[in-house]
This record gives C-alpha cells, structure tokens and sequence, in this order.
C-alpha cells in the first residue's frame, strides 16, 4: 500500500466517523432533535397550564363583577362563604 493510498483510506475513516458523531450528536445530543422534541412537549403542557389559568382568571374577574353589579350576590356570597346572617335571622348548626 503506498502512502497516498493509506492517506485516502484514513481520510475516508476519519471522514465516517466524523459523519457518525455528527448524526450522534445531531440527534441525542444536548441541544439535538431529541432535547427539542423534549422542549415541545413541556412547553405544550405548560401552555396548557396556563390556558387553564387563565380561564380561573376569567371568572373570578366575571365574579368580581357581579360582586359590584348585583347587591343579591354579595348577599349570597357574605351568607354562604362568610357565614353572615342579618339582624332578624334565625341561625341553626347542623352536625
């Protein structure tokens, strides 16, 4: 084998690795396809998470509306949740 042949067939090694280690990193690599798809899906869930708030946030904004709109519901709210009663009612426990 003379030395120009042994340099191609080293160039041609050394170029298949490159190409493997390349593919390697390309694909399970920190920053490769498989971290992006990883990225995706919790950036999706999270999305998703938010949306969900959002809407929580949706309502108790409507809620604090009919707070400032209706009188009846604040009657409601500070009967139910604050355990408020008027002057003239009569309060039972029940066990």
């Amino acid at each position: 084998m003379t030395s120009r042949q042994f340099k191609k067939h080293f160039l041609r090694f050394f170029l298949g690795i490159e190409i493997i280690v390349f593919g390697l990193t390309y694909f399970w690599g920190a920053n490769g396809i498989r971290a992006l798809i990883n990225m995706n899906n919790k950036n999706l869930v999270l999305q998703h998470k938010v949306d969900g708030i959002a809407a929580d946030i949706t309502e108790l904004e409507g809620q604090i509306e009919q707070w400032h709109i209706h009188p009846f519901y604040r009657e409601q709210i500070a009967r139910e949740k604050l355990q408020m009663a008027r002057k003239d009612d009569n309060v039972y426990f029940v066990k």
